[in-house]
């Protein structure tokens, strides 16, 4: 499950075990007396994030830019950068995901989307 306030608009998620869907709208509503949120008109429980794969990171357009024994390291036409830690390098452990100039460790595409956004200023361009 994914929270709707982790998410921003143009964030993409999945819904069920196959479809990803790019959010357009989060919105609150009161349903059978609870409040609930509706991403796309669909509760938050419904919702999956969509786990990063070196795979997913090529079909959205990151080259593979730096590859050997610690990191498997991405990066964008403006080198916002992105490693897989294979080694323990520092504090990080084998498995972590890194992003950004303050080496946040992230898992999911919309942390992604989100983390690019408040470094850059600029939204992720995104198309599955």
């Amino acid at each position: 499950m994914i929270l709707a306030t982790d998410l921003m608009i143009n964030n993409w998620v999945r819904h069920g075990d196959l479809l990803n869907m790019k959010v357009v709208t989060i919105v609150p509503k009161y349903i059978d007396g609870d409040f609930k949120w509706l991403v796309n008109g669909m509760l938050e429980e419904k919702l999956k994030p969509i786990p990063l794969t070196p795979d997913l990171m090529e079909r959205i357009g990151w080259e593979k830019r730096q590859d050997h024994e610690s990191v498997l390291g991405y990066a964008t036409q403006n080198n916002y950068w992105l490693g897989w830690v294979r080694d323990n390098p520092g504090p990080f452990k084998r498995g972590d995901i890194i992003v950004g100039a303050e080496m946040k460790i992230i898992t999911y595409l919309h942390e992604l989307q989100n983390t690019y956004r408040w470094d850059t200023g600029k939204p992720l361009e995104v198309s599955l």
